[in-house]
């Protein structure tokens, strides 16, 4: 939009226009010059001396400048997280997590109740979690109430595994449930994380991660992409359907 030299150019209220178009983008794409003055408190005449400074002839011009701009930053963030998902399905090729994989699968396999927590966004990936496995004969359920009795119903299970759907691994509420099943001492804890070093695959007796680093909106909201969670969960139901028709 305008080169960095530029910017030391900007008079002080050029330079309140330029911060607005930056934290605004959306919205001037589709505004007149009227209503961007008017969003910034200023004239028509100090919106038509910006645009002029940044190089172009016209407003029209220049929205149509910031809306290419905005298509190829998209296309950078999806070519981030396109590369970080070939990243992550590399890296299901290594030693360690077929290892991991190969462990989740016998496990599952071996006759124990699963139940799958998270809350959430994690609370979805659970869900579908409990419901894949259960497609392929596993007894599986979930709980996203963090509140629920837990005591309770490892006091009438004791065949139970617990497998644990969280992107940070450090959600306290979840790694409170965990610290309680561990001191019950009768459950397995599993745990499928963003990595191997957070709280909760330190808790877990066996924890599979998937490398991607935690992404949060403005307001704190994890966008995190649930593609490898989702990923880990179908191969494992897969691979359990293939060993029950040899």
């Amino acid at each position: 939009m305008l080169e960095i030299d530029k910017i030391n150019e900007l008079t002080s209220t050029e330079m309140v226009i330029y911060q607005y178009i930056l934290q605004n983008m959306d919205k001037v794409y589709f505004m007149r010059v009227r209503d961007l003055a008017e969003a910034v408190h200023v004239s028509n005449a100090s919106i038509t001396r910006f645009i002029r400074k940044c190089g172009y002839n016209s407003f029209a011009e220049f929205r149509f400048k910031l809306k290419e701009e905005q298509k190829v930053q998209k296309k950078s963030e999806l070519n981030n997280l396109t590369n970080s998902i070939y990243e992550f399905l590399d890296n299901t090729e290594n030693q360690s997590f077929q290892q991991k994989f190969d462990y989740f699968v016998e496990l599952f396999m071996g006759g124990r109740t699963l139940v799958f927590i998270g809350i959430g966004s994690s609370a979805i990936n659970a869900e579908y979690g409990a419901r894949i496995l259960s497609n392929v004969g596993v007894p599986a359920f979930s709980i996203k109430d963090p509140y629920y009795p837990f005591d309770s119903l490892m006091g009438t299970e004791s065949n139970l595994a617990f497998v644990i759907m969280s992107v940070t691994g450090e959600v306290s509420i979840i790694n409170d449930i965990v610290t309680k099943i561990r001191k019950n001492g009768q459950s397995l804890i599993l745990s499928i994380t963003g990595s191997d070093s957070n709280s909760l695959a330190k808790l877990s007796n066996m924890s599979i991660s998937y490398g991607f680093e935690k992404e949060v909106t403005g307001d704190n909201y994890i966008v995190t992409s649930s593609v490898p969670a989702i990923f880990i969960l179908e191969m494992i139901a897969r691979r359990i359907h293939e060993l029950k028709q040899e």
